[in-house]
């Protein structure tokens, strides 16, 4: 298959979403398929409301043996603020069912466009035998690619890793409002197929319209060989501590419950307890403000690293107690798997999709998102309790290899990319 991926950002940018694909694209090509990812110059996550932000200055290149083809994002005057409106103003009109599909797709573009990627598409005829589009919160990229493989006459797919959390956001909106507008919904319903993460978000597409046997749940995975056989002694060396260590590993913001976590965390050493945070990711400015105005008891005992490459990632994995993701905003969270198969137990908010990956008391616990004391009982019972550390990380060490490889993932995304070509073929 000739297959053409879309998403906001791909490799190097660090993220749940690009390591989702990417891990899908390399694995497209090592099986012998053509495989390209078109994407945006975007290097940090919030580049697409901020100007000027970071860029990839590598306009093509190829990498693990995909075609990478990187092109300059459109973003209206006055970014920061034009933005947030124009997306509240969709919301709104979405939800009071004002105005057309149209009008919606009109307003998502005017927030985020990329001119060159649409004008380098109609280049392309016959080009490709497939397309698929990554994360339904940047449908302005993927409608007219979507509009293109309809003329081409090939299947457009979809994975919406839609965040479904249902706790209040700006202005009094949801967060789910943002991920499940009606033109959102409409770029489902015209996909050839929706790949879900989880049981939970395809029974949402389902309820709102998308025929059954159009959705798939594939779910995310994990490579084992990438994320164990971390050294302890060197991540211990490297923060300089043999405390426990509490680690949140990914984009470091409220949404993702890090000022949560924090503030749990502030509880504990203020009750004597001994343990150190770890905050390893690209830190926002909403933590990073916290941080530089907060006790010196909560700075001497928090880690905030920024990213890390993989060598450091396996070392955090392996020298920490837990892992904490009390976050709203996570379609799956692959780092779950990753602190699982390091055998280590992990904390999660009841929000969005975590309580469908982590199992309560099981492999993990889980507690209401914004709820500091519960967070802060659930890391001081887990730091205070090895045998229920090992069992529980254990147990998800067992899920992760039973469900959730990429080595079985992938032939779940495979066989449905084969099965759209064939049935476009046979039209």
């Amino acid at each position: 298959m000739r297959i053409l991926h879309l998403i906001q950002r791909y490799w190097p940018a660090l993220g749940g979403a690009e390591a989702h694909l990417q891990a899908l694209s390399e694995r497209l090509a090592r099986d012998g398929h053509a495989v390209t990812v078109a994407t945006t110059d975007v290097a940090d996550i919030e580049g697409f409301w901020t100007s000027p932000h970071r860029t990839v200055d590598r306009a093509v290149e190829t990498h693990a043996g995909v075609t990478i083809r990187r092109f300059a994002l459109r973003q209206p005057p006055v970014t920061t603020f034009a933005f947030r409106a124009l997306r509240r103003v969709s919301v709104e009109l979405s939800r009071r069912r004002i105005g057309g599909i149209g009008m919606l797709r009109a307003l998502g573009g005017l927030a985020l466009s990329v001119p060159g990627l649409h004008r380098w598409l109609r280049t392309q005829r016959g080009a490709f035998d497939l397309v698929a589009a990554s994360g339904i919160g940047f449908e302005s990229l993927y409608w007219p690619a979507a509009d293109w493989a309809r003329r081409e006459g090939i299947p457009f797919l979809m994975y919406p890793l839609t965040h479904l959390a249902a706790t209040p956001a700006r202005g009094g909106a949801s967060l789910s409002d943002y991920y499940t507008m009606r033109h959102q919904a409409a770029l489902l319903k015209a996909s050839a197929a929706v790949i879900a993460l989880t049981e939970l978000e395809a029974g949402f597409w389902a309820d709102a319209g998308i025929p059954r046997e159009r959705l798939v749940v594939a779910g995310a995975g994990a490579d084992p060989a990438a994320v164990t056989g971390g050294d302890v002694r060197r991540f211990r060396a490297l923060i300089g501590t043999d405390e426990p260590i509490v680690l949140a590993l990914g984009t470091q913001t409220g949404d993702k419950g890090t000022l949560h976590l924090i503030g749990a965390m502030q509880r504990l050493w203020e009750r004597g307890a001994e343990a150190r945070l770890v905050l390893a990711g690209q830190a926002m400015p909403d933590v990073t403000q916290v941080l530089a105005r907060a006790s010196s008891t909560v700075r001497c005992g928090t880690h905030l690293l920024g990213p890390v490459d993989d060598e450091t990632k396996r070392d955090a994995l392996a020298a920490c107690s837990l892992l904490a993701l009390p976050s709203r905003t996570d379609s799956f969270g692959i780092v779950l798997l990753e602190a699982w198969l390091n055998r280590k137990p992990v904390i999660g908010a009841r929000a969005g999709a975590l309580p469908s990956v982590i199992t309560e008391g099981q492999d993990g616990l889980l507690v209401e998102w914004g709820d500091g004391a519960a967070l802060a009982a659930a890391v001081e019972r887990l730091l205070g309790d090895g045998p229920l550390r090992m069992r529980l990380g254990q147990a998800g060490r067992d899920k992760v290899l039973a469900r959730f490889t990429w080595d079985a993932i992938y032939p779940l995304v495979r066989d449905t990319y084969e099965r759209a070509c064939e049935t476009v073929a046979r039209s």
